[in-house]
């Protein structure tokens, strides 16, 4: 018994850190905005920080200040790939359909504000002010004008000409997505208000709802 409890306990191997992966500039920047974004979408831009996200990427913490400056440079870069990607997919899921649709693009719009975390970022981002100003992304970057644009050069090759003014065209997009903004935000409360879950059948209720107000106003 003496014998054995005077065996000492073999120490474990050291485990050899793990050697990080070389990877181009591209790359680099690219894997620590992916994992910025998923983090952010998972727990809030305001519960992270440089540490976790350099942590989770497997990087150094020094090379997302080269490369983003600081966490408020990534988190405005987040936002910006997040809105850029969700107007390209806009953008074409327009220029895919053949008719005056717009339902599909209502849809669409949704599915993608509908994305884990993707709503509470953009709302966050409103409510912090970082889409507001005159350096702010949104400003600089027209993104909105050119899904008006998109839309005014649809509708004139699917009607053969403009329905509305530019300006009330203008007025009907803002109206679809804020209401899109704050459906995708807020459907499991009001729905829940009602007396009622949230399902897909409602979801397109309510899509077919505003897309028949909206052909109406275009077609006044």
């Amino acid at each position: 018994m003496a014998a054995a409890r005077s065996r000492k306990t073999p120490k474990p191997e050291p485990v050899a850190p793990k050697r990080r992966q070389r990877r181009t500039p591209e790359a680099a920047r690219a894997l620590i905005l992916q994992t910025a974004q998923r983090l952010i979408a998972e727990r809030g831009p305001d519960r992270i920080g440089l540490k976790e996200i350099a942590r989770e990427a497997g990087i150094s913490h020094a090379l997302i200040n080269h490369y983003f400056g600081s966490y408020e440079g990534l988190v405005a870069e987040t936002i910006r790939a997040q809105v850029s990607s969700f107007r390209e997919s806009l953008l074409t899921r327009m220029a895919a359909t053949r008719e005056l649709s717009p339902a599909q693009w209502l849809r669409a719009t949704l599915e993608l504000y509908s994305q884990p975390g993707a709503g509470r970022l953009m709302l966050w981002a409103m409510m912090t002010g970082r889409l507001s100003g005159p350096d702010a992304f949104p400003h600089k970057d027209q993104g909105l004008r050119k899904i008006a644009d998109a839309l005014e050069e649809r509708l004139r090759a699917l009607v053969g000409k403009m329905p509305v003014e530019r300006q009330e065209l203008e007025l009907l997009l803002v109206i679809a997505l804020t209401s899109i903004w704050g459906y995708a935000l807020s459907r499991d409360v009001v729905w829940s208000a009602l007396g009622r879950k949230q399902s897909r059948e409602l979801d397109e209720k309510y899509e077919a709802k505003l897309a028949e107000l909206l052909l109406g106003a275009l077609a006044r």
